[in-house]
């Protein structure tokens, strides 16, 4: 009982203010595995939701906005749009939706799947960006780019030097490419614990998204570096 009246006052005092969609391939053309099917989305269905959004009134905003609405700054509903991993089809196939529509993004890069040290699986490859891609949308004033690690590890599972290595490493290598600092950063599979959350705050990352939690809400500074998302499919937002 105790809890449910400490939810429920949480969620009073902290009001949903909007969404963070998590996703990872915009395209047409279907996974071989049906278990990665969830990942992906076609383009129209992204083109919908836009419009579909805007009419009920949300406004696309950045990730550095993001962060400011939680920690009590003012606006209306929201939706602010990550892309995982660094596909070509974020360059190829969402870029040119989110152009027309002036929606703000956030790609974030691992570095070994850029650079081809880190390969998915053994059935299925999928092109990534380029590396002139990749400048491309950096120099893009809607598109934040972010970290995702070395080789897109759960940190979970490592020890806290193995954690530096992998979170650091992954923003040195961009920030040395693109020339200015990193300040975002996703986890990979959501994973993370109290040692990643220290280890992002000392490197400088001043915003973190989680693979879960629901909607961003008003009030929570202590969350900028787990903020929660939804998983967007072709079928649902959840």
């Amino acid at each position: 009982m105790f809890r449910k009246i400490k939810r429920y006052w949480f969620q009073l005092t902290h009001p949903e203010m909007g969404e963070v969609w998590q996703l990872h391939r915009v395209t047409d053309e279907h996974s071989i595995q049906e278990r990665k099917r969830p990942y992906e989305i076609t383009p129209a269905r992204l083109e919908s939701l836009i419009v579909e959004y805007r009419r009920k009134g949300y406004e696309f905003i950045s990730m550095t906005e993001v962060a400011e609405r939680m920690k009590g700054k003012d606006g209306k509903k929201f939706v602010a749009v990550t892309l995982d991993d660094g596909y070509a089809n974020n360059y190829e196939v969402a870029y040119p939706i989110f152009q027309k529509y002036n929606v703000p993004f956030c790609v974030y890069i691992c570095r070994g799947m850029i650079t081809g040290e880190r390969k998915e699986d053994n059935i299925e490859h999928y092109k990534m960006l380029s590396i002139e891609q990749l400048y491309a949308l950096d120099k893009e004033p809607l598109c934040t780019i972010g970290g995702h690690t070395n080789s897109h590890v759960r940190l979970t599972t490592l020890s806290n030097e193995q954690q530096m290595q992998e979170v650091l490493g992954c923003k040195l290598w961009l920030e040395n490419m693109l020339g200015h600092i990193i300040d975002d950063y996703a986890y990979p599979y959501g994973a993370y614990n109290a040692e990643s959350l220290a280890i992002l705050a000392k490197i400088g990352i001043t915003r973190a998204v989680a693979s879960w939690g629901g909607g961003a809400r008003k009030n929570t500074p202590d969350r900028v570096l787990n903020i929660p998302r939804l998983l967007v499919t072709e079928d649902t937002i959840q």
